[in-house]
């Protein structure tokens, strides 16, 4: 004799396992577009801290290609574009500091920094160097 199990022979699914596999499915997508996000967020960040290193680079070399006499600290902040342009969108504050004899008589050591404030937080990045005359 045959045992009933209370099945047909029908191929498919039931609506149970279709629920399930479209939760794991579900659940999947979620995770995904949050890993997306996450490298979006961190590819501006790190865009962001790339251009702000060029830019206080960018003016250490102008400073090292400036007379002794002339580097001094700099007046006002610039506020500056990712191409380092007064015009536009501008997005960075660079600044720079000189300070004479340090770390020993004759030298100069110049700071600068450029700084930025997303919807996060504030960032900023400093580099220094020694001038000799």
């Amino acid at each position: 004799m045959k045992a009933v199990t209370g099945r047909a022979d029908n191929e498919g699914f039931t609506l149970i396992e279709a629920l399930v596999a479209l939760s794991v499915f579900a659940f999947s997508l979620v995770g995904l577009a949050y890993l997306m996000n996450s490298a979006v967020q961190t590819d501006v960040q790190t865009r962001r801290m790339t251009a702000a290193t060029a830019l206080a680079q960018q003016k250490l070399e102008e400073l090292r290609n400036t007379s002794y006499t002339g580097v001094v600290r700099s007046a006002s902040p610039e506020w500056l574009n990712e191409a380092g342009e007064t015009t536009g969108d501008t997005f960075y504050k660079r600044e720079w500091n000189v300070e004479d004899d340090i770390p020993a008589a004759g030298m100069k050591k110049v700071t600068v920094t450029v700084a930025w404030t997303d919807r996060w937080s504030s960032h900023q990045v400093e580099l220094q160097t020694i001038l000799t005359p």
